[in-house]
């Protein structure tokens, strides 16, 4: 009996010592086959860096482009902007829109394209640096695209000979889109009472024109975060009827002067007045006021305001680079500095000209 353990107990040990050695064998195969697969994959993968090009990163021109809500970078309408694509281009190729270069918008997609204008925007590679290439939107087209359009650029690049594929570039998401407008003109004033006066915000947006054609995306406008949703009819901006936020001033109230900075505020035909009851009563103490205004893509603008005004310094004239800039013995009467009626400084710098033959 123990004769058979023992012989059962060794057929086990080679049945499980055969097993092992097809494993080992099979393993050994797999792991030919993978090392060659992976030789080839890194073959071709330095065969691509080398002998392709491709866009690998962007900059901005404004730096300073705001983001919307969604993520998308967004291109103010009142001014040029730029695009520029970085490239991976270890052969220096030259591309040519309309050659090996394609270009055009994410927003060009569907039935009834928005690029419907003769507006073009420029695409074209840098003249001496090959890894660069430049993507002009111009402020016409721009102006013609001002709230929240998708011109997110689509660039598919070419060989220069074989016209082969280098795929396309598409994850700069990009809107045309500005910030609302800040309110200006923004003064403190208050009701006029004997007694018991408060204080009132008074500011100044666009007229309704700027309004209609660039800004009637406006959702919200609000006053140290008291917000109100205004209603915008072809530019004319109206809020709720009986908020603290009015585009005129209450029925049974009138306004007074700024009983600590002297200023009162006069509403004009070019912008719309805005008038935020505060109900805070006239004091002494520093009150100041924030005013936000906000769009449909989440981008916003402020404006701040003091019920005490804010003092300004008197200004320093300085000398730069060393030289006389200006007589000296004319700086104290001919340089001078103002207030404007909504609050603004101005300084006027009398420079005198200085020549071979003296001031």
């Amino acid at each position: 009996m123990k004769v058979g353990l023992r012989k059962n107990t060794a057929v086990r040990f080679f049945a499980a010592l055969l097993a092992a050695a097809v494993l080992a064998f099979s393993s050994c195969s797999n792991m030919g086959m993978d090392g060659k697969s992976f030789q080839n994959k890194v073959s071709s993968y330095f065969k691509e860096m080398t002998s392709t090009a491709a866009v690998s990163s962007f900059e901005l021109d404004p730096a300073s482009a705001p983001t919307d809500k969604y993520g998308n970078f967004c291109f103010p309408y009142d001014q040029e902007c730029k695009v520029t694509l970085l490239l991976r281009n270890p052969q220096r190729y030259h591309f040519t829109a309309g050659s090996n270069m394609e270009f055009s918008m994410a927003g060009e997609s569907g039935a009834s394209p928005i690029w419907s204008d003769a507006i073009s925007v420029l695409i074209e590679q840098d003249a001496s640096d090959t890894s660069k290439i430049y993507v002009t939107y111009p402020s016409d087209f721009l102006r013609a695209h001002p709230l929240g359009d998708d011109i997110s650029p689509v660039v598919r690049l070419y060989h220069p000979v074989s016209h082969a594929s280098f795929g396309v570039y598409d994850r700069l998401k990009l809107s045309s889109n500005a910030p609302p407008p800040s309110p200006s003109g923004a003064l403190v004033v208050q009701t006029n009472e004997s007694a018991g006066s408060k204080w009132v915000v008074c500011f100044k947006l666009p007229g309704s024109s700027a309004i209609n054609n660039y800004h009637s995306d406006i959702t919200s406008v609000s006053v140290n975060g008291n917000a109100f949703e205004p209603t915008i009819t072809t530019g004319t901006i109206s809020y709720p009827s009986g908020a603290a936020l009015s585009s005129s001033v209450p029925s049974g109230i009138t306004l007074a002067k700024n009983q600590v900075t002297g200023l009162e505020f006069a509403s004009d035909s070019q912008t719309q007045a805005a008038y935020f009851m505060t109900g805070d009563v006239v004091d002494q103490n520093q009150r100041v006021y924030t005013i936000t205004v906000t769009d449909s893509a989440g981008l916003s603008s402020s404006a701040v305001v003091s019920a005490r005004g804010f003092k300004l310094s008197v200004p320093d004239a300085f000398l730069v680079g060393g030289t006389e800039a200006f007589d000296k013995n004319y700086s104290t009467t001919k340089n001078t500095v103002g207030q404007n009626e909504d609050g603004s400084a101005w300084i006027t710098l009398r420079a005198e000209a200085k020549t071979a033959g003296g001031l």
